[in-house]
């Protein structure tokens, strides 16, 4: 009698699987790492809208002057008067680090009042990787720059 023998080794199949799998591992690593800086400036970008037409509905309502600074490290809003940001405290607009390292900004002072901005708003913020440049308009909406 002929008894069968099984080869040892993988088949064909077995390792077109594998390497799709890799492939898919890569794509996936690939995508999540080179595309993170703009993901998350595209994220800072739709928070500082929202926040910023929270300022202007804020300043419209109470007739409080609210600006917005920014430095390299993070932004904040603060009444314009001194007198006013010594008890003030707001847990929506409140003082907030920068998601990721900032190499510059422009434009990191707005100030937000009963009547809307009079001239469109310019910001500038650039990382190691990326840049953009938004436009604030009279209503409080972020966007970017064309």
């Amino acid at each position: 009698m002929h008894a069968r023998t099984r080869r040892a080794g993988f088949t064909l199949i077995e390792l077109l699987v594998v390497i799709a799998m890799i492939g898919i591992a890569a794509a996936v690593v690939v995508l999540s790492v080179s595309g993170s800086d703009g993901r998350q400036l595209r994220e800072e970008t739709a928070r500082l809208g929202a926040l910023f037409r929270i300022a202007q509905d804020e300043a419209r309502i109470t007739g409080r002057t609210l600006v917005w600074e920014a430095d390299l490290t993070g932004y904040r809003f603060r009444p314009l008067d001194e007198e006013g940001a010594r008890d003030w405290t707001d847990d929506v607009l409140r003082q907030r680090a920068w998601p990721f390292p900032v190499r510059s900004i422009e434009g990191g002072r707005i100030v937000f009042g009963r009547e809307p901005l009079l001239d469109p708003a310019t910001l500038h913020i650039a990382t190691d990787r990326t840049e953009t440049r938004l436009v604030l308009d009279a209503l409080g909406n972020l966007r970017p720059s064309e």
